[in-house]
């Protein structure tokens, strides 16, 4: 029994590995990657390792090479096209996806990252609910050349320290019962003026606005 249990999971690395080395590799994507009305194109080159290029090849003749490197967090992973101007990606690996969208910013000629979503399926039995959060706000202002390196959600989102004892608010100016103390870390969800939308990992997950100040 154990012999058999080993085999299966030799044979399910194997093709995880394998699905992730491949999964873009010679593929061909059609949609509207800027911001006009004429279809343009994302070509994959074959490869059979982690790291391969894409070229994005836009109507008004503007080629862009999008390097992927180092693609092993993925065992599923995806280029699309979104809304208009919008390029999105998908990055996904044991009940966890990570979806990445990029917006066509005409000045620049480069894509930028808006709106990351971050997936946890239930896998841990009847009280697991899973996991869904939006960030939306940044440790600075990710170029899509920028992100394609070592893909995860760590390397984007911000965490902070709370500086003392803080009060939670349902929303700006609605304090709650609750508070965290000095010392817990949060993760920046989004900003509003001088408040932020933070998550608390504790026993039990916790959304919450806090003001800007409290936090290092």
């Amino acid at each position: 029994m154990i012999k058999k249990q080993f085999f299966i999971l030799i044979i399910c690395l194997m093709f995880t590995n394998t699905f992730a080395t491949s999964s873009m590799s010679g593929i061909e994507k059609q949609g509207y990657f800027d911001d006009d009305d004429n279809i343009d194109i994302l070509k994959c080159e074959e490869s059979r390792t982690m790291d391969y290029k894409c070229l994005l090849i836009l109507n008004s003749g503007i080629k862009k090479v999008l390097q992927i490197t180092n693609n092993n967090e993925c065992s599923e992973f995806s280029i699309n096209a979104g809304k208009k101007g919008e390029i999105i990606f998908q990055c996904g690996s044991w009940g966890v996806n990570n979806t990445y969208y990029y917006q066509y910013d005409s000045i620049s000629s480069n894509w930028y990252l808006i709106k990351l979503e971050y997936y946890k399926l239930p896998m841990n039995g009847p009280d697991d609910i899973g996991e869904h959060i939006t960030y939306t706000y940044f440790i600075k202002k990710w170029a899509i050349d920028d992100c394609l390196m070592n893909l995860g959600k760590n390397k984007f989102v911000i965490s902070k320290n709370l500086l003392k004892r803080q009060p939670l608010y349902k929303k700006p100016n609605i304090k709650t019962k609750m508070y965290l103390i000095k010392g817990d870390r949060v993760e920046v969800l989004e900003g509003k003026d001088d408040w932020l939308y933070i998550l608390y990992h504790g026993k039990k997950d916790i959304k919450a606005w806090i003001p800007k100040n409290s936090v290092e």
